[in-house]
């Protein structure tokens, strides 16, 4: 995590569910890995990220009734930050480009992000942090979109 007057810049471990029935068979192997590249995967995208390619392929790791789980890492900026005394609020908003709320469905996992593998900033530290799935239903079009904004706060160190 850095931060920067204009904005800042994340790195992250996302996780993506999801259950493809086209991809179930029986018999073994349980599990099979494959690359993301070989599959259907949804186009979950930062708004107006500048940084849009994840920085690695990794493989989806495919259950034999379909369930599919992805964990990229990926790299996201964002210049939607205010500054209220001394801490600074981050707001980045993920969605599908394409898929409507009929065709995908994106749920928060937590109301929090989860830190588990957190490595600590020297310089700031993070004070809070929120996840909501926000339902917007746009001009062009009579479906529902689903959206998560994700939004962090963190303040300079004493």
């Amino acid at each position: 995590m850095d931060y920067n007057p204009k904005g800042m810049f994340i790195q992250v471990w996302s996780q993506m569910n999801w259950n493809d029935r086209r991809l179930t068979w029986a018999g073994p192997p349980a599990k099979i890995h494959l690359p993301m590249s070989l599959i259907w995967t949804p186009d979950l995208v930062l708004y107006n990220n500048a940084i849009p390619k994840p920085s690695y392929e990794p493989n989806a790791v495919i259950s034999q009734n379909g369930d599919v789980v992805v964990v990229p890492v990926n790299q996201y900026e964002t210049d939607n930050c205010t500054k209220n005394d001394d801490v600074i609020e981050c707001q980045f908003k993920f969605g599908s480009w394409t898929y409507s709320g009929n065709e995908i469905e994106l749920a928060v996992f937590s109301p929090h992000m989860m830190l588990d593998n957190y490595r600590e900033n020297p310089e700031y530290e993070i004070v809070g942090s929120s996840a909501v799935r926000n339902e917007q239903k746009y001009s062009c079009c009579p479906e529902m979109y689903y959206d998560i904004l994700y939004t962090i706060q963190i303040k300079r160190r004493q």
